[in-house]
């Protein structure tokens, strides 16, 4: 199969506010490339960290009425690259989010055989996907006015179609691959790359907690707090981790509730190893480590100093993602209690 990943801003829509029937127009020639190329449209994700609820509106509307018109045209769209989710640092660097994307959506679906990027971005220090890149001009940068898709770019389309050795996602290492699923939106979707990548977790999976505090299994818990963590990679393989000690960690009473009373210390000796394997540095080690070893305990605020202030910080930012996914009637309770400490820690320096 043939994909044409295609970029909306600067592709189809060329300036702000394009009238539909200048989209159209752009949408036509997609379409006849398309046609020529046997190519089905992949359209890349439109939600982004930093847009307002009323932009992210009239970007599904018009990837909708792309949607509808290459259909009119006789071309199918089969759907969008996942959405990631980058922290502020990275929000500028676009090229970045989409090559992630790409591999991603190549990683889910094996049937791709040959594929380019039709899009306005510069992917020229990406070495990975910058030769399959088709790019459109702009003629006026600063009044955001671009050329986008014209007749013309149909050979560039071909030449990339030929290519005999399409890029091998198996090039994708573990690291990664897993920064790149734990910044996506949905987790279980990927659920067999991550056991692939650690194996450790699989004993997670319909693990039942059988207590009044979870009504997940510790893998679904697991995902629900990686998903309600920090938007940043180290923050999140930590949520990932910091129960993979439960299952061997149990003990059930007499009216068959489950506790973990040492599952915190067992899933920081478990997780050591990972994190090796995964090629990070013994100082990063030790500190991720010691969040997921303290990850169930109280922060006593009379503990707090200028010099492990930032420490605890993060530590009660990964508490408030852990209880974000507790049974409902702890997680809100519990939630607003780490939010008040939050504050008291924020006042004291």
């Amino acid at each position: 199969m043939n994909i044409i990943f295609l970029d909306f801003d600067g592709v189809i829509n060329t300036k702000h506010y394009t009238a539909k029937d200048e989209i159209e127009s752009k949408i036509k020639i997609v379409a006849e490339i398309a046609k020529k190329c046997n190519c089905k449209i992949v359209i890349e994700a439109a939600a982004k960290n930093g847009m307002n609820e009323q932009t992210l509106e009239i970007k599904k509307e018009r990837i909708n009425f792309i949607i509808s018109t290459l259909k009119k045209y006789g071309v199918e769209c089969i759907g969008r690259t996942p959405s990631i989710k980058r922290f502020k640092s990275e929000i500028a660097i676009v090229p970045i989010w989409k090559e992630s994307e790409i591999k991603l959506y190549l990683l889910e679906h094996p049937e791709v055989e040959h594929f380019c990027i039709i899009d306005d971005n510069d992917f020229k220090d990406l070495e990975t996907l910058s030769s399959y890149l088709v790019k459109t001009n702009y003629n006026d940068f600063l009044n955001y006015q671009n050329e986008g898709i014209l007749p013309y770019h149909t050979l560039q389309v071909e030449e990339i179609l030929k290519k005999e050795n399409i890029y091998n996602i198996n090039t994708y290492n573990d690291n990664e691959l897993l920064k790149d699923i734990l910044m996506n939106d949905y987790l279980e979707r990927y659920e067999k790359y991550i056991f692939k990548i650690i194996p450790e977790l699989i004993k997670e999976k319909d693990f039942l907690q059988n207590n009044e505090w979870h009504s997940f299994d510790v893998w679904h818990h697991t995902i629900h707090a990686v998903e309600n963590g920090p938007k940043n990679y180290e923050d999140r393989l930590i949520l990932l981790l910091h129960d993979i000690g439960k299952p061997i960690s149990f003990w059930d009473d007499e009216n068959g509730v489950r506790h973990f009373p040492q599952h915190a210390d067992e899933s920081a000796k478990i997780a050591k190893p990972i994190l090796q394997r995964l090629g990070f540095k013994n100082e990063k080690i030790e500190e991720m480590i010691k969040i997921i070893k303290n990850h169930s305990t109280a922060i006593n605020i009379e503990d707090i100093t200028k010099d492990n202030y930032k420490y605890y910080k993060r530590l009660l930012t990964i508490q408030k993602s852990d209880v974000s996914a507790y049974e409902e009637k702890h997680a809100e309770k519990m939630y607003n209690e780490l939010s008040i400490k939050e504050e008291k820690i924020r006042s004291l320096f």
